[in-house]
């Protein structure tokens, strides 16, 4: 298979500190392990990361640098290496770096570059010290085919530029002649390399870092932004009490109101229902801080599933599913940073108590024939079924029923304009039904068409 090896090198520039020969830096190095990176191979790129430390002056002063160090392959499988003198965070010991040179292997698979590129910048703010301004540098590795690197990087690519952060790109074997990966696709201007194999890389090692730390000198100091990310912790569908948290991953504080929007299922499906839009003024999370809220809403008892999206502006359809990946033009409070993290976990509620529950929805539409359409469907999306279940619906003034139709076999249920059931056909029972057609005759009686899953009806049963 023909490979590549790109290192996407993300920095958050600092007056006069943009490389180590202009001050400290903060490196987080996400190092492909995907199937494609053979054993030796990988040992090349691990030796590029000691070289790397080495050239490094490690600490924690402004003109000292540290390191940070991950795992990934295909989607999911991100992983931050667990140094031995500090866990889950930032080194300035080489000895750690070389913890992670010598440590097995532990996975491989497929390659996602794009979930590595947005991991890596959702960490790259870990553990922040006081008083320490320094270029934040991602470093993505990756072995992979072209056809392996989604179109979609370019736009988160420049998404993270646009927030303040560069981007390096150093292409190795075919990289070099991936379109997207070349000039600024990707990269900032003036940072884009590549090589000519994993052995090239190793044996010129210390020649690439100078070119690459020499190259992020120039760079423009970036405006902080604050950068939201929301996780669901708590659901209790018994109650309809939700329990979540915002954290702010940018460099700038958020301050103003804080909307979150809650969904029962992902909304960038079609199929997903807007819920309920959680509202609070007058909010300010601190860079590197989380804000911890809860509400209790009457109409979320008896949801199955819950999704989040934070800072998202409802007004007219912009929170109608599906809504884009990049929510950029749809932010409530402007100047985000990053908005592709804005989208939370999935989780399930827990403490259900076994209940139906029914959504309706309702569409026209006029034939070319002139006739007008109505379709009313009704769709039990709770955890019990749902009895005894009466549908009534009225259409324009001056309609006059045509025909009914359903796909199950139910019959016309006509009600008059007071409500009243003119007779019955089974309409409702403890299993699922729908209503797929309504019209009204000359007389002003409502008809309806539908499915039934359970011969029952509450008032009286006849054909």
């Amino acid at each position: 298979m023909k490979t590549l090896l790109l290192f996407l090198l993300m920095l958050a520039i600092s007056a006069n500190a943009p490389a180590q020969t202009c001050g400290g830096l903060d490196i987080s190095i996400a190092n492909d392990q995907s199937g494609s990176v053979d054993a030796t191979e990988n040992a090349q790129s691990r030796t590029f990361i000691r070289n790397l430390s080495a050239s490094l002056t490690l600490g924690n002063a402004n003109d000292q640098s540290r390191i940070q160090l991950s795992n990934w392959a295909h989607a999911n499988t991100f992983s931050q290496y667990s140094f031995p003198s500090v866990g889950l965070n930032y080194t300035t010991l080489q000895s750690d770096v070389i913890s992670y040179v010598n440590k097995p292997r532990t996975i491989s698979g497929g390659t996602d570059p794009y979930q590595a590129l947005q991991k890596a910048y959702g960490i790259r703010n870990q553990t922040p010290i006081a008083g320490r301004t320094v270029p934040k540098i991602i470093i993505l590795m990756t072995d992979a085919s072209c056809y392996q690197v989604q179109s979609a990087i370019k736009t988160l690519a420049t998404q993270i530029k646009a927030s303040g952060t560069y981007i390096m790109v150093l292409a190795i074997q075919d990289a070099a002649t991936c379109t997207i990966l070349q000039g600024t696709n990707v990269a900032s201007p003036g940072m884009y390399f590549s090589a000519a194999s994993y052995a090239s890389l190793a044996a010129n090692a210390q020649t690439t870092i100078t070119n690459m730390l020499n190259a992020a000198c120039p760079a423009v100091p970036p405006t902080p932004v604050f950068d939201l990310s929301v996780t669901i912790t708590s659901f209790n569908c018994g109650t309809g009490t939700v329990g979540y948290n915002v954290t702010n991953n940018g460099a700038a504080a958020f301050s103003g109101t804080l909307q979150t929007v809650f969904y029962n299922g992902d909304p960038r499906l079609i199929t997903t229902r807007l819920l309920y839009t959680d509202t609070r003024a007058g909010q300010t999370i601190a860079a590197g801080a989380t804000g911890t809220f809860s509400f209790t809403q009457a109409s979320l008892i008896g949801v199955k599933n819950i999704y989040a999206v934070v800072n998202l502006n409802t007004t007219g359809t912009n929170g109608t599913p599906p809504i884009p990946i990049d929510i950029a033009p749809r932010l409530l409070v402007s100047g985000e940073g990053n908005t592709v993290n804005n989208f939370s976990n999935v989780l399930a509620g827990t403490g259900c108590a076994a209940a139906p529950r029914l959504e309706v929805s309702k569409t026209a539409s006029i034939g070319c024939n002139k006739q007008a359409n109505y379709t009313v469907q009704v769709c039990n999306t709770g955890s019990a079924a749902a009895a005894n279940v009466a549908v009534t619906e009225y259409g324009p003034t001056g309609f006059t029923f045509v025909s009914g139709s359903s796909t199950g076999g139910s019959t016309p249920t006509p009600v008059n304009k007071l409500g009243t059931r003119q007779w019955a056909s089974y309409l409702g029972g403890s299993a699922d039904d729908a209503i797929n057609s309504m019209a009204i005759d000359a007389s002003g009686n409502i008809y309806l068409a539908g499915v039934n899953q359970k011969y029952r009806f509450s008032g009286n049963n006849g054909r």
